[in-house]
């Protein structure tokens, strides 16, 4: 199943994007922690002084600006934070999309699917890569916390390890999200196309995420986004593993994707 000239390749177009995004996301997170530390508190307090702002941070964080906030759970909101989120994003979408429609689109499918080589393969290898290059750098806003807590002090003691949980839900909201690109691919023949589809439905949790507070009459509708499941504040204040988001996350993820080979196998491409 796992062909190392594939895996090379899918390695090979992935790896300028994913050192980019990487960077960036420690570089953010590092910058987040130093201002956090800097104007965290203060920030609160404005909040607190405006209900449909201490709203928003309320039911979008899961802080509450009225109570006490230790800087431990401060530093978690740079997982939700729109940065953090587009960056991880950009790896996974930009992985998964481009050996099918990028190879259609770009006119190189023919030679592609010539080599004694499967769909199944094609498919299966690139899924290989960008599912490691997602776990990787749902590790990257850890490790930026690290740096600037070490580097810079902390006005009270940090526990890095605190975090694992929510990089490891994070890597579960990522490959729900690259099953979504994935099954997009396999079904369109332009790039731009399948990543519309994909941003669309991001884009849409995302508002989902803030206006579902303010109305009530979308609350059924929760349970269908993605972000409902990516809890960052909740998981550092409990203290445990989310297993239960994790594991609806990657069952999607993994659904999306058996989904994606078995359309990626049995539809025609024309690579003329």
């Amino acid at each position: 199943m796992i062909n190392y000239g594939l895996l090379l390749k899918n390695l090979r177009d992935s790896i300028f994007v994913f050192c980019i995004c990487c960077i960036g996301l420690v570089a953010f997170s590092s910058l987040y922690v130093g201002a956090m530390q800097t104007m965290g508190k203060e920030l609160l307090e404005f909040v607190s002084k405006f209900k449909i702002l201490a709203k928003i941070f309320e039911m979008g964080f899961g802080i509450n600006v009225d109570q006490g906030v230790s800087y431990q759970i401060l530093f978690g909101v740079c997982f939700t934070h729109i940065v953090t989120l587009s960056l991880s994003w950009m790896i996974v979408i930009s992985s998964s999309i481009r050996p099918m429609a990028g190879e259609i689109e770009t006119g190189t499918a023919d030679i592609l699917f010539t080599l004694p080589i499967t769909r199944t393969q094609i498919l299966f290898n690139n899924l290989f890569v960008w599912i490691a290059l997602s776990g990787l750098s749902s590790l990257c806003p850890v490790l930026g916390i690290w740096l600037a807590t070490t580097f810079l002090g902390a006005k009270e003691t940090i526990i890095v390890t605190d975090y694992l949980p929510v990089s490891a839900n994070l890597f579960a909201l990522n490959f729900a999200v690259g099953g979504m690109a994935t099954l997009a691919s396999s079904l369109n023949n332009k790039r731009s196309v399948a990543i519309a589809v994909v941003i669309a439905i991001l884009v849409t949790s995302i508002t989902l995420n803030f206006v579902e507070p303010f109305l009530p009459v979308l609350g059924p509708l929760k349970y269908v986004n993605l972000l409902y499941y990516f809890r960052p504040v909740d998981v550092i204040r409990s203290e445990s593993w989310p297993w239960g988001p994790i594991c609806l996350l990657s069952s999607t993820g993994g659904i999306l994707c058996i989904i994606a080979m078995y359309c990626f196998q049995k539809r025609d491409i024309a690579t003329g």
